[in-house]
């Protein structure tokens, strides 16, 4: 599966109250799927703001005058070795997204799914999460393989 994926994967799970799941076995599966999927996700974070702090660091020396261009709404001129290194830097950093990720023994993810009724309750949704939001996100959940 596609850290992109995984990454939302992890978002939507995270705002499911899982823990109010009356299933057990329900619970279990769920929260262990959330358990791998933050796991990745978490990975794929610290790489992306490890390979930021790396690029700050190896361009300390230019990154406030490019940035005071920036400010100044001018075209940045006379760096151009920085600004094609941070093309590279974002292209790398936005290319972890596409990166598929396995288990730790190289299995493929899969999921222990879960019944999709069970997650129409609106009780396991935050107050800030819409009835309409809700079908929609289960069916992205269905998609992805963590119920059916």
């Amino acid at each position: 599966m596609l850290a992109g994926d995984i990454i939302t994967l992890a978002n939507t799970l995270s705002v499911i109250k899982i823990n109010k799941i009356t299933d057990k076995g329900a619970k279990e599966a769920l929260l262990k799927d959330y358990l791998i999927v933050h796991r990745i996700a978490k990975m794929v974070k610290a790489d992306k703001d490890e390979t930021i702090r790396k690029f700050q660091e190896d361009w300390k020396d230019e990154i406030d005058a490019v940035d005071a261009q920036r400010r100044e709404g001018k075209p940045v001129t006379g760096h151009d070795e920085y600004l094609e290194a941070e093309a590279d830097a974002i292209k790398s950093i936005n290319g972890f997204d596409l990166v598929e990720h396995t288990l730790y023994d190289k299995t493929p993810l899969e999921f222990d799914k879960v019944k999709a009724d069970l997650l129409y309750n609106t009780d396991l949704w935050p107050d800030d999460i819409s009835l309409g939001q809700i079908p929609g996100t289960i069916d992205f959940l269905i998609e992805k393989g963590l119920a059916e």
